[in-house]
Protein backbone atom coordinates (compact mmCIF):
# COMPACT_ATOMS: atom_id res chain seq x y z
CA UNK A 1 0.00 0.00 0.00
CA UNK A 2 1.43 3.32 -1.37
CA UNK A 3 0.29 6.87 0.26
CA UNK A 4 1.68 10.63 0.02
CA UNK A 5 2.98 12.59 3.09
CA UNK A 6 0.90 15.70 1.25
CA UNK A 7 -1.25 15.23 -1.41
CA UNK A 8 0.47 16.89 -4.35
CA UNK A 9 4.29 16.36 -3.59
CA UNK A 10 7.28 14.77 -1.67
CA UNK A 11 7.97 11.09 -1.31
CA UNK A 12 6.12 8.15 -2.23
CA UNK A 13 5.87 6.12 0.98
CA UNK A 14 4.89 2.36 1.48
CA UNK A 15 3.90 0.43 4.15
CA UNK A 16 6.69 -2.66 3.33
CA UNK A 17 9.43 0.21 4.79
CA UNK A 18 11.05 1.98 1.67
CA UNK A 19 10.02 5.49 -0.27
CA UNK A 20 10.39 6.25 -3.67
CA UNK A 21 11.30 10.42 -4.73
CA UNK A 22 12.13 11.83 -8.12
CA UNK A 23 15.78 14.00 -8.90
CA UNK A 24 16.09 14.66 -12.46
CA UNK A 25 16.45 11.98 -14.83
CA UNK A 26 16.27 9.66 -11.37
CA UNK A 27 13.84 8.05 -9.66
CA UNK A 28 15.72 7.43 -5.40
CA UNK A 29 14.83 4.44 -4.02
CA UNK A 30 15.31 4.60 -0.02
CA UNK A 31 15.17 1.64 2.94
CA UNK A 32 16.82 1.19 5.87
CA UNK A 33 19.71 0.42 3.95
CA UNK A 34 20.20 3.78 2.47
CA UNK A 35 19.19 5.94 -0.82
CA UNK A 36 19.62 4.01 -4.12
CA UNK A 37 19.38 6.11 -7.53
CA UNK A 38 17.88 4.63 -10.32
CA UNK A 39 17.90 6.43 -14.03
CA UNK A 40 14.17 6.95 -15.31
CA UNK A 41 13.51 8.42 -18.14
CA UNK A 42 11.08 8.56 -20.57
CA UNK A 43 9.35 5.46 -19.02
CA UNK A 44 12.70 3.70 -18.83
CA UNK A 45 13.75 2.68 -15.98
CA UNK A 46 17.86 1.46 -15.88
CA UNK A 47 18.80 -1.70 -13.36
CA UNK A 48 21.55 -0.21 -12.13
CA UNK A 49 21.41 1.32 -8.49
CA UNK A 50 24.10 3.75 -7.56
CA UNK A 51 23.81 4.52 -3.75
CA UNK A 52 24.25 8.17 -2.62
CA UNK A 53 23.37 7.52 0.96
CA UNK A 54 24.08 5.64 3.71
CA UNK A 55 26.71 2.95 4.76
CA UNK A 56 28.44 1.63 1.51
CA UNK A 57 27.26 -1.74 0.81
CA UNK A 58 27.38 -4.50 -1.91
CA UNK A 59 23.59 -5.82 -3.27
CA UNK A 60 23.36 -9.32 -4.89
CA UNK A 61 20.90 -9.49 -8.00
CA UNK A 62 17.88 -10.58 -6.06
CA UNK A 63 18.36 -7.11 -4.12
CA UNK A 64 18.43 -5.12 -7.17
CA UNK A 65 15.19 -7.00 -8.61
CA UNK A 66 13.19 -6.90 -4.91
CA UNK A 67 14.07 -2.52 -5.25
CA UNK A 68 13.16 -3.02 -8.69
CA UNK A 69 9.93 -5.00 -8.38
CA UNK A 70 8.68 -2.01 -5.32
CA UNK A 71 9.64 0.89 -7.47
CA UNK A 72 8.01 -0.39 -10.58
CA UNK A 73 4.89 -0.92 -8.23
CA UNK A 74 5.57 2.79 -6.73
CA UNK A 75 5.37 4.55 -10.17
CA UNK A 76 2.15 2.42 -11.06
CA UNK A 77 0.67 4.04 -8.27
CA UNK A 78 2.14 7.71 -8.78
CA UNK A 79 0.71 7.40 -12.33
CA UNK A 80 3.39 6.45 -14.07
CA UNK A 81 4.19 4.05 -16.91
CA UNK A 82 7.85 2.31 -16.51
CA UNK A 83 9.67 -0.95 -18.35
CA UNK A 84 12.83 -1.85 -17.10
CA UNK A 85 15.57 -1.13 -19.93
CA UNK A 86 18.36 -3.92 -19.78
CA UNK A 87 21.43 -3.27 -21.72
CA UNK A 88 21.79 -5.41 -25.10
CA UNK A 89 18.13 -6.73 -25.00
CA UNK A 90 15.47 -5.30 -27.64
Amino acid sequence: MFKRRWKWFGPVISDEGFSLSYSYNTVLYTDPRGTFAFGFEDGSLSPAPFQVKGEPLGLDQATVEQMIDRILRGLRFDGHAAEVVRPGKK
